[in-house]
């Protein structure tokens, strides 16, 4: 049975990732609305981006008070906390997403555009494993097997990403576009692929824990 302290830090993690969920949500939209000539939503996600980074960095500081009074064991408090260092990663990366297509706004074919899209998809896609495997954890819920199985699926769905990437970056290089245009491409795919990187490190403090658990 969780005490009340751990009972209270999860609920502020659940809150403070629900939060991260959500901010990608609307940052994936908005890019992929650009991929549909709509610039609105970009530039509405780069307009709100300092009261939410400022609301979430409050959060985090709660979070940290709270461990500090003694919630969770002392070897968990820190990978605990890494979740949410990693999450507010996920979000700054994501913020960097919507600020690269916003003030770069490359044009693109309709080639290009499909690609771009199936890689924000599968990229921003690749936060619900992850967020599963947390709550799962948070909520005590056959932890190591709910994991386990979450994890599978999160490389699963990385691989098919990883492979979009080396694709689109075959495509921009051999393409007729000028080197700016292409250096001007690889920045906004790199700016996808970071937020990809980004849930790779939650995906692997999550495995920390889970070591921790049954060492």
């Amino acid at each position: 049975m969780m005490l009340k302290k751990e009972r209270e830090v999860a609920y502020l993690i659940e809150k403070y990732l629900d939060n991260i969920r959500d901010w990608q949500k609307t940052a994936s939209q908005a890019v992929l609305s650009y991929f549909m000539d709509d610039l609105e939503g970009l530039k509405l996600a780069v307009l709100s981006k300092n009261q939410f980074q400022t609301s979430l960095e409050k959060d985090r500081q709660h979070i940290w008070e709270k461990l500090c009074e003694g919630a969770y064991l002392p070897a968990i408090r820190g990978s605990l906390f890494g979740i949410t260092t990693d999450a507010s990663r996920i979000a700054d990366s994501t913020t960097v997403c919507c600020e690269t297509f916003f003030f770069q706004q490359p044009q693109l074919s309709q080639k290009l555009s499909t690609e771009f899209s199936s890689i924000t998809q599968g990229t921003f896609n690749l936060l619900k494993p992850v967020y599963d495997s947390i709550l799962q954890y948070l909520r005590g819920m056959d932890v190591v097997k709910m994991v386990s199985r979450n994890t599978e699926l999160f490389w699963k769905q990385k691989s098919e990403v990883i492979l979009l990437e080396d694709e689109l970056k075959r495509q921009i290089s051999a393409s007729s576009l000028d080197p700016w245009q292409k250096t001007q491409l690889n920045m906004c795919a790199q700016s996808i692929t970071a937020v990809s990187n980004r849930i790779s490190e939650m995906e692997d403090e999550i495995q920390l824990i889970i070591a921790k658990l049954v060492s």
